[in-house]
Formats: C-alpha cells, structure tokens, sequence
C-alpha cells in the first residue's frame, strides 16, 4: 500500500475485520473463495507492511524486502488472476454459464502455468523498492519477451473483467467495476508502482465482498 507501514497494518487490521464478517456471512462451499478475497489482501497489506518497515527502517531487510517482492509476484500475477473466475465459477447457478466459466479458469490456470514457467528459468529474481511513497515491485516475468511485456496490461484486464459479465451472481458487477476502474487508474497514472498502488483498492473490493455475501444470505 502507498504512504507508509503504519497505513499498510492499519489497512490489515481492518481487512481482518472484514475478512472475519465475510466469513460469518458465508452460508455455503460455492460462497469460500468470496472470503478468500478480504484474506489474502489481509496477509498482502501486512506483507507491505513489513517491506516499509525493511526499506526505510533496516528492519530485516535481506529477509523481508525478497520476501515481500515474491509474495506480491503471487499476488498480482497468480491470485489477482485467478479469484475472479474462480469466485464466478464456484457460485455460478446457471449450468451453461457455469460450463463456460469452467473453460474460462481452465484457460486462466494455463496463462498462469507459463507464467510462472518464465519466472522459474528467469534470471532475475523480484525486487522490491520505495519510489515516490510507494512500493515498486520488479517482475521479469516478461522481460525477455517485450511483446508480451507491452500487451500484460489489456491481458490482465480481459481476464478480470470478462468472467464478470458472463457471472449471474448477484453484486458481480460491482466488484468487476470496481477492479475494472482501480487497474485502469493504477495502471495509467502510478506504472512505476502499479502493483502498490492497484492494492491500495484492497479494502474497498473487500467491503463489496461483505456486503454481498450479507445480502446473499440475509433471509
């Protein structure tokens, strides 16, 4: 998250919150990965803020500054990915959607299976640094393939928009909007720290979370 450590744990201690009323909401197996959102944004805010505190306070840094590169690598180029088709497959009732929404996460999972392929035989490992108050992370996930590189964005965007229009599960439409409008802001105005900065949206797509599980099941 931007600003500081002491706004990433305070983050993470409210997303806790949320993740606990997400729970207590949740009524059925198809609504877990719904809980799974508030989660692990709860562990990605203290994760940062344990980068803050390694960057500008020396604390642990050679530990926690690689740690926290790799953990937001998972993040932005694993979970960021998969939790929106995943969510909308796990509670989609429709059986037609539901069998294209399958073939969606398969799809995903293939993307995400190269992906992780080119970090593996990349060179570089992930680094993380502070720029203009907030957290750069470095990925060379592409960079031998500029290519790929200059299309990842409207790649990213497709995959998170795309399982939401297809969804009829009730409220999907806010939480793809609101993930929709976050990347394009992040990605167009704060690139040198896109992956800092998309998160920094973390608490509100939570909520929505919350709020739709407690009007699933509030009857």
């Amino acid at each position: 998250m931007c600003f500081s450590a002491e706004s990433s744990f305070t983050s993470a201690g409210l997303l806790a919150g949320l993740t606990y009323a997400a729970a207590s909401f949740a009524r059925s197996k198809r609504q877990y990965p719904l809980v799974l959102i508030p989660f692990i944004f709860t562990l990605m805010q203290l994760s940062e803020g344990f980068t803050w505190l390694a960057a500008e306070k020396n604390f642990y840094p050679n530990l926690f500054l690689p740690m926290g590169a790799y953990f937001f690598l998972f993040i932005s180029h694993f979970y960021l990915l998969l939790i929106s088709p995943l969510v909308c497959f796990s509670a989609e009732t429709n059986l037609e959607r539901r069998r294209i929404l399958k073939y969606i996460l398969i799809a995903v999972c293939i993307v995400l299976i190269g992906m992780l392929y080119l970090e593996i035989i990349s060179p570089s490992p992930p680094t993380s640094k502070i720029v203009e108050h907030s957290i750069q992370y470095t990925f060379s996930t592409f960079e031998p393939y500029p290519v790929f590189e200059a299309i990842k964005g409207y790649i990213l965007l497709a995959l998170l928009a795309v399982p939401g229009m297809i969804s009829t599960l009730p409220g999907r439409w806010m939480i793809t909007a609101i993930l929709v409008a976050s990347f394009a802001i992040a990605w167009w105005y704060y690139a040198y720290a896109f992956t800092s900065v998309w998160c920094f949206f973390a608490t509100v797509i939570s909520a929505v979370v919350v709020v739709m599980l407690y009007r699933l099941n509030r009857q």
